[in-house]
């Protein structure tokens, strides 16, 4: 009953949040069943306005609602971001006159925003077109449009992402998300600095207070509360051998060896403070985005963060001094001997409209947006993130010939990718308040583990 009352709660919360949905429910279809497109191109007249919430004409007569990720919208706070969508926008608008475009914004939160988009999913409320992180996609999987025949439309083909993407994308022979983001994580060190990089738990150690002894913060990694915290130090988990859940989908952080490699994480996690190599405010780290000012800054000789580092850093200092004081390593291992492997994360779109005037608009937004290799080229160059379609390694230039993104699909080879069963989400939740425990001495690593479990367990 407590459970329910909770999820209840959290729903009647959740409602204004996707007030904003799209109102306009109505397909345009013709006798033959087959949507009626030509209403989307009458000319409405009135003013064109763009704005973060609005994108169109302000007598438009159909709605279509959007919830993007916020850092991948007119909301970013990168500027060339905002600029190439608020480009895309008013072509696809202009495109399609009749079709005015209702932004939802969301917080910063991607747990939090991610749990009560799929509570409204569930309520059949949400948004058209919605931006959902791929560590909880598969959640939303039954309930999402196939987008298959779009995809094709836009000459798009599904064998050529990567096979951890089209696994999880497909359902049958029905194509449910757009995965058009990926990333992974990577050690980053002041190369002017470091001649070698760590490849080891004790090598960053011994590193890291080499570099403190010269008044740098010897290594960072994010440390606050979400989802990105766990997700960049997972790796040191799994290269490990180490599961998060069994074949069942069930948690298996409670069973040996297991437990021990979670453990051996929050071990290094307090040694790297105890040893005074990363400062306790790192608390206050919930993104990558945290760390890249002290890094630009030159008060940083080595950080752990996705591939977004490589863009975010070259924004800000430009890319000729990042590519001459920054080298980019694998993540580190626990013990020596061990491969290194890394969380394979990005951003899928989904459909959730009801009718099919609304589908085919909201996929078609969505491919034009980040995905068709126009889209593409234009996007990642601005947020610094990789391409799931194999083709577009060498077809984009700027990948092709730009070492750091080369290496980083080397990195993908390794790759993993968060278990997509529900009960991660509450390992997630527990591991991040976990983290923050062993970080500020509040809590040891053997004690918070048990914790985790505890905790986990309880909520089934």
């Amino acid at each position: 009953m407590k459970k329910a009352f909770l999820l209840a709660l959290v729903f009647c919360l959740s409602l204004s949040l996707f007030a904003g949905g799209s109102s306009d429910k109505k397909a345009a279809t013709t006798e033959t069943g087959e949507v009626d497109m030509s209403v989307v191109y009458k000319e409405p007249g009135g003013e064109f306005i763009l704005t973060p919430q609005f994108v169109g004409y302000e007598n438009a007569e159909i709605e279509l609602s959007w919830q993007p990720n916020p850092s991948q919208s007119l909301t970013s706070p990168i500027q060339a971001r905002v600029d190439d969508l608020s480009m895309k926008l008013e072509k696809w608008v202009k495109a399609h006159p009749n079709v005015k475009i209702n932004i939802v914004g969301t917080t910063s939160n991607i747990n939090d925003n991610m749990t009560k988009l799929r509570l409204s999913v569930v309520e059949g409320g949400a948004p058209d077109l919605c931006a959902v992180d791929s560590f909880m996609m598969p959640l939303f999987l039954e309930y999402a449009r196939d987008v298959s025949d779009v995809a094709a439309e836009k000459g798009i083909d599904i064998n050529d992402y990567f096979p951890y993407v089209k696994e999880q994308v497909m359902v049958g022979d029905e194509m449910r998300a757009i995965w058009y983001t990926t990333d992974t994580r990577a050690l980053f060190y002041r190369k002017d600095l470091i001649d070698t990089p760590p490849y080891t738990a004790d090598e960053v150690i011994e590193v890291g207070k080499e570099m403190a002894a010269q008044g740098l913060q010897g290594f960072l990694f994010l440390g606050g509360r979400g989802e990105g915290s766990v997700n960049n130090l997972w790796g040191l988990f799994w290269s490990q051998g180490g599961e998060l859940v069994d074949e069942e989908g069930n948690m298996a952080i409670d069973k040996e060896p297991n437990k021990t490699y979670l453990i051996n994480l929050y071990k290094f996690v307090k040694r790297c403070i105890d040893e005074g190599v990363t400062p306790v405010s790192i608390t206050s780290f919930a993104r990558d985005a945290n760390m890249f000012g002290d890094a630009a800054a030159g008060n940083v000789a080595m950080f752990l963060s996705n591939t977004s580092a490589i863009g975010n850093m070259r924004e800000l200092i430009g890319k000729e001094k990042f590519n001459e004081l920054w080298g980019m390593a694998p993540t580190p291992v626990l013990e020596e001997g061990l491969t290194s492997t890394a969380s394979a994360g990005g951003w899928t779109n989904m459909v959730f409209s009801q009718d099919e005037l609304h589908r085919k608009l909201a996929a078609d937004l969505a491919f034009e947006l980040y995905s068709t290799d126009e889209a593409a080229y234009s996007w990642l160059l601005v947020e610094g993130s990789m391409p799931t379609q194999a083709h577009q390694y060498e077809l984009f230039d700027y990948i092709s010939s730009d070492p750091y993104f080369m290496k980083n699909a080397e990195f993908l080879e390794n790759g993993s990718t968060r278990p997509a069963v529900e009960i991660y989400n509450t390992i997630s939740t527990e591991a991040q308040v976990a983290l923050g425990n062993v970080i500020t001495g509040a809590d040891t690593p053997e004690h918070a583990v048990e914790v985790i479990i505890e905790n986990v367990k309880n909520s089934i």
